[in-house]
């Protein structure tokens, strides 16, 4: 058999269950997560300040969306077998990354 079913794991431990059971089979599935978190926060919150304010600050968003991403990838670490400690230090390093832009292009302000 390929794959693992759901009764070859315990289903007391909660509802996680379904989670590391899909995370066992396509193992990129937490990168996937990651991926789609970071994109959906950064054009959301890009394109909410470019419709309220006439301006959009990219530098901005990428700095949510990477802490944003970087707390959700914290948050999958603690429950067992769902996200590697690689995935959470390319997350860091995202984050990082996007608090360097934003202050490397913050514009001053009158």
């Amino acid at each position: 058999m390929a794959y693992k079913l759901l009764t070859s794991y315990n289903g007391s431990e909660g509802g996680f269950i379904v989670l590391q059971s899909a995370t066992d089979s396509f193992p990129i599935l937490p990168a996937m997560i990651l991926l789609m978190v970071y994109m959906i926060t950064l054009l959301s919150s890009f394109f909410s300040q470019k419709r309220l304010t006439g301006r959009g600050n990219f530098g901005g968003s990428m700095a949510a969306a990477g802490i944003l991403t970087f707390v959700v990838s914290i948050a999958l670490s603690l429950i067992p077998n769902i996200i590697s400690q690689t995935y959470v230090v390319i997350s860091l390093v995202i984050a990082i990354i996007g608090v360097v832009i934003l202050f490397v292009t913050k514009e001053e302000s009158v």
